[in-house]
């Protein structure tokens, strides 16, 4: 007897399609940033803008803001395009993802709770 499973490989991960509510097309994610020790993952790194990469930037989005949609595989992202537009980009070299107060306005913005603060996870 085969079981549903909703544990997957970061390449089936790695440029899926980001969607709002509404069903536009935000970017793909380019990128899982993970907890070295834990597993756990806590970003995905949004491509937005741009063509065909040129001009992309990348946002950091909370693992916990993204909901997996079957029916149209892809991510849903309760943002529109005016939003991440406007969102701070990741800069080119970045690695202080354990930065508290970076990571605060990151999850507030996507209006998601931060991993640390959710009794309910793990991974802390």
């Amino acid at each position: 007897m085969t079981q549903a499973t909703n544990v997957v490989s970061t390449d089936k991960v790695i440029g899926v399609k980001v969607k709002n509510p509404a069903s536009e097309t935000l970017g793909k994610i380019d990128k899982l940033l993970i907890d070295k020790v834990t597993g756990h993952v806590y970003y995905a790194a949004l491509g937005v803008g741009g063509f065909l990469g040129i001009a992309e930037k990348h946002i950091a989005i909370p693992w916990n803001a993204l909901n997996y949609d079957a029916s149209q595989e892809c991510y849903i992202l309760n943002a529109d395009k005016e939003k991440l537009k406007n969102a701070k980009a990741l800069e080119e070299g970045w690695s202080d993802w354990s930065n508290e107060a970076w990571a605060k306005d990151i999850y507030q913005e996507f209006g998601t709770r931060p991993y640390w603060e959710d009794k309910k996870t793990p991974y802390k």
